[in-house]
């Protein structure tokens, strides 16, 4: 094999994997707890005021995809990984302009050179470049409890997902 087509075969190799990751439904009834688990723990974020109370701050912007982002800053430079405990929560704005409704919760490790976290749920996401000033690299899991995502309970983004 030529060494275009090597590369050619190395990169279709990495989008299906990359395609795969998160898709499908959970089959494993110790996953499916575990996510009952993490929307029991979460469910008072379902009111936005309960998650500024706890500390959960938003992001400058909606990104499609994601929605809105509220960030608990005590959590996010932490290396634990708590599932009952976000260090984010994703929300979407309806385009009535209603309150905004919780989607998903997502889990940031900082990316300090070492391999990418493993969780009961899975290995994280990344490391993921910083998005906002202040903000380092990170590896990230998402979890979309409160909304379906074609793409899967842990995909990164969820294509249902805009902002207005």
């Amino acid at each position: 094999m030529t060494h275009p087509a090597r590369l050619a075969a190395a990169a279709f190799v990495l989008v299906v994997l990359l395609s795969a990751c998160g898709s499908g439904k959970i089959d494993d009834p110790f996953q499916r707890q575990r996510l009952t688990e993490i929307k029991q723990a979460t469910a008072k974020y379902k009111s936005l005021n309960a998650a500024l109370v706890d500390g959960y701050r938003p992001l400058p912007r909606c990104m499609d995809e994601l929605g809105l982002e509220y960030l608990q800053l005590d959590l996010s430079g932490d290396r634990e990984l708590d599932l009952l405990t976000p260090e984010q929560l994703f929300y979407r704005q309806p385009p009535d302009g209603g309150p905004p409704v919780l989607e998903a919760v997502g889990y940031l490790v900082p990316d300090e050179g070492q391999k990418s976290p493993r969780s009961p749920l899975g290995h994280l996401d990344g490391p993921v470049p910083g998005q906002f000033k202040g903000e380092s690299a990170h590896f990230e899991l998402h979890v979309w409890v409160y909304d379906r995502n074609p793409d899967g309970v842990l995909a990164f983004f969820n294509p249902n997902v805009t902002c207005p």
